[in-house]
């Protein structure tokens, strides 16, 4: 007799002997620790087991009852085959593993230049840039000059895009800048976007909204995006440089809502604004708006250690419990790649593409030299082997029962010769070799991007002689 997994049970195991159960029906994933692992596997792989359900001694029998009470498993005579079971450490890099996955989500820098100087910006934009109508400075490392993308560009790009989507799917298109409003074409290319069956969103520091604009939006059905860093008017004008930028956002806000447009709003946590999350949730609920979980600040672009919040106040926003959730979709992207970058794209008002807003120096093409489906999935694509890199590919993590289910930034994972990206996130906490969450202890962890595998292994060590 065997216990059977239902046909939408899965069984990742980690390095120390614990493991998950992924339950890609309802999205729950239940943590096993040992004993649990090993019944669950004697109970459901031959030889299986004898006699009946109700005399298995434990944890047997606890381990059956609990499976067939959620709907995981049940009893039979017959077997299945053990690939319902993710041993660690089977599955090798494949650079062209995420070649079956399609555009989901790309940024498009339409405008460099912006309004506002925002003391963290990860792309360095401001009012510097606006002037630059004709050349912009590259953001590869050597800074050369680049010809600033046509409207014609755009479209043509916005066209790739279409073509490569996933069939009956509507992938998110984002225009974003610096400030997207201060390129005069903005709204032709969002209708063509809309035209053409994008999700539209346009991202902006919510400084130029004109009342064209907002009816444009909402006769569009395009979502309004922006960015609150205080309810203080004082601490969020701090962080863009500009006195006034919060009476303008809020009026502009409460343009929006009282039209009928859909508002997104994002904020970003910083030392200047680290015990202002709840009283900025709950002022934005008053006008209107709701506010996720903050996302603590990148080092990257202007941002440096001086923003970054205490660790008391960031850790919050850390993965340092087992809270998770799965899908028959997002398992299998996990298999095929990476849950952040795999299907997400980024194109500058240059016409460098990018794997994310945020890694500014892993240039993967430019969409003036080659089109974007040779860039995208081309023999020599540099972007494909960084979308097919899964969890089994990342440091610490191909030994976790978690990595089928947990997000990821690889941005934070990366050093800063680019060289690789295949470091563990310091914002998780979990030690798969022993299975236990530890507590932050080492404030100097959390800042993502040792400059070296040296670097990498004195922050280890001195985390390890603080534990």
């Amino acid at each position: 007799m065997y216990l059977r997994p239902d046909s939408q049970t899965r069984l990742v195991l980690g390095d120390s002997g614990r493991g998950a159960l992924y339950d890609l029906r309802s999205g729950r994933v239940y943590w096993l620790d040992a004993a649990s692992v090993n019944a669950l596997l004697g109970l459901a792989l031959p030889p299986g087991i004898q006699g009946e359900s109700e005399e298995l001694p434990e944890p047997y029998g606890s381990v059956a009852r609990s499976m067939i009470d959620k709907g995981l498993g049940q009893f039979s005579s017959i077997p299945v085959a053990n690939d319902w079971v993710h041993w660690p450490h089977t599955r090798t890099y494949n650079p062209r593993s995420a070649v079956g996955i399609r555009p989901s989500l790309a940024w498009l820098e339409v405008e460099a230049g912006c309004n506002l100087r925002c003391s963290h910006c990860y792309g360095s934009f401001g009012p510097d840039l606006i002037s630059s109508r004709l050349r912009i400075a590259s953001v590869t490392e050597e800074r050369r000059p680049a010809v600033r993308l046509t409207p014609t560009d755009w479209l043509s790009a916005i066209e790739q895009l279409a073509e490569l989507r996933p069939v009956e799917e509507s992938p998110r298109l984002v225009f974003i800048g610096g400030e997207p409003y201060l390129n005069p074409g903005l709204e032709t290319l969002m209708e063509s976007a809309v035209r053409l069956g994008f999700a539209v969103e346009v991202f902006s520091a919510g400084y130029p909204l004109r009342d064209a604009n907002v009816q444009f939006l909402r006769t569009h059905g395009i979502t309004y995006a922006t960015t609150v860093y205080s309810h203080s008017a004082s601490r969020h004008d701090a962080v863009t440089g500009r006195e006034g930028s919060h009476a303008r956002l809020v009026r502009n806000l409460r343009k929006l809502l009282d039209a009928g447009v859909t508002v997104r709003v994002e904020m970003v946590l910083m030392r200047i604004n680290q015990e202002d999350h709840e009283r900025t949730r709950h002022w934005l609920a008053d006008i209107g708006v709701q506010l996720g979980p903050p996302d603590p600040v990148r080092l990257k672009g202007r941002a440096n250690e001086s923003l970054l919040p205490e660790l008391q106040w960031e850790v919050k926003y850390w993965q340092t419990a087992p809270r998770f959730r799965t899908s028959v979709s997002s398992f299998e992207k996990a298999l095929a790649g990476n849950p952040c970058w795999a299907g997400e794209l980024a194109v500058t008002s240059g016409g460098d593409v990018l794997p994310c807003i945020f890694e500014r120096k892993k240039v993967v093409g430019n969409i003036l030299r080659s089109s974007l489906k040779e860039i995208l999935y081309g023999d020599s694509s540099r972007l494909l082997p960084l979308w097919s890199m899964t969890k089994d590919s990342i440091a610490a993590c191909s030994g976790c029962e978690f990595r089928y289910c947990c997000g990821d930034c690889r941005v934070l994972g990366a050093d800063e010769t680019c060289d690789a990206n295949w470091e563990k996130t310091p914002r998780c906490t979990y030690d798969p070799v022993v299975g236990v969450w530890e507590a932050p202890k080492s404030a100097s962890l959390r800042a993502q991007g040792p400059n070296n595998s040296m670097q990498r292994t004195a922050l280890r060590a001195a985390a390890d002689a603080e534990r």
